[in-house]
């Protein structure tokens, strides 16, 4: 089997070297039965790491070029629907699928798409009304993501987070302004100004979190949620950090997110404590979770049982298989 993966995303190439999420590690996996190939614009590199290579051209057409060259048995990309190349992959004549990541499911992107993979079950239905070949596919990578009993907290929350307006900043900051530690890439404009800085990193600053203003390797990032007594996601049900609640869970800190962040609230009920979106109600969850957090390594134990990236290479391989 021949795997292309059109990857329709800006990266420098160091970015992609240090790349070792979930998909990473599943696709590795993939790798070691399959010839995987990551096509991805903006950029002018190939390189290979462990079973992957990663081939890097500097605009979206030459990337697609390169990629029908490669003559791949199936294509799988990652992202939203209206990313420019998801309109363009049925040029490959092969079976493709996408690991759907946010944004509008009805788009006119998705009849290109002979099945589409969520991450969590918020998604099923919504794809299912719409008459799509729809499966779940989701992991992280828990070579990595364990706990490290050697450390102990010296904060009360952390919030890895992009500093974006939908991941509500404001909440956190005031929950827990000097006790709490937010994790996350500053979002810049052309002109080089902050975007939405009042709303995101300045007013954590204000309110004395300390702030590491930029993406941690994925390596260190078990040390960060270490560094705290739990994980608190104060994200719309549009912001994102599905991974980062099993990240927290698989380094064994408890997890609070907000009551109206309808697609977090399926993906781990029984080790999430949720919140009123309300500063004081989020500090209250944030004791409850704590107290409550199962001993003996318990929600650990449950990501690698139904969230690894072998399990989500398993995901990712029969739904590939399926449509082949």
């Amino acid at each position: 089997m021949r795997l292309a993966f059109l990857w329709h995303a800006e990266f420098r190439t160091q970015e992609l070297l240090n790349w070792a999420d979930g998909l990473y590690a599943a696709l590795q996996e993939l790798g070691k039965e399959w010839e995987v190939r990551i096509f991805v614009p903006y950029g002018d590199a190939q390189v290979t790491t462990g079973n992957l290579s990663i081939e890097q051209y500097p605009r979206p057409a030459e990337t697609l070029e390169e990629a029908l060259a490669f003559e791949p048995d199936a294509v799988l990309c990652w992202g939203g629907l209206d990313r420019p190349l998801h309109a363009l992959v049925r040029r490959f004549g092969k079976p493709t699928a996408l690991c759907f990541a946010g944004g509008p499911p009805n788009h006119a992107n998705l009849g290109n798409f002979d099945l589409v993979f969520c991450e969590t079950d918020y998604h099923l239905p919504v794809f299912q009304d719409l008459g799509v070949n729809v499966r779940k596919a989701f992991g992280v990578n828990t070579d990595i993501f364990r706990p490290t009993p050697w450390q102990k907290p010296h904060f009360k929350a952390i919030m890895p987070a992009a500093f974006a307006l939908y991941k509500r900043y404001p909440l956190f900051a005031d929950a827990f302004g000097a006790e709490g530690l937010a994790v996350g890439q500053v979002q810049t404009q052309p002109d080089g100004k902050v975007w939405e800085g009042e709303f995101c990193h300045e007013v954590c600053l204000d309110k004395n979190v300390a702030v590491i203003p930029r993406i941690m390797p994925y390596y260190m990032m078990p040390y960060m949620y270490g560094l705290a007594e739990c994980t608190v996601l104060t994200s719309t049900t549009y912001g994102g950090c599905d991974r980062t609640v099993l990240e927290s869970l698989a380094c064994d800190r408890p997890v609070v997110i907000c009551d109206d962040n309808e697609k977090l609230k399926t993906l781990a009920p029984n080790f999430t404590v949720r919140a009123a979106p309300e500063p004081q109600a989020i500090r209250m969850a944030a004791e409850t979770a704590i107290q409550r957090h199962p001993m003996g390594g318990v929600a650990p134990k449950w990501v690698v049982e139904h969230f690894s990236h072998l399990k989500y290479a398993e995901q990712l391989r029969d739904g590939i298989l399926s449509i082949t």
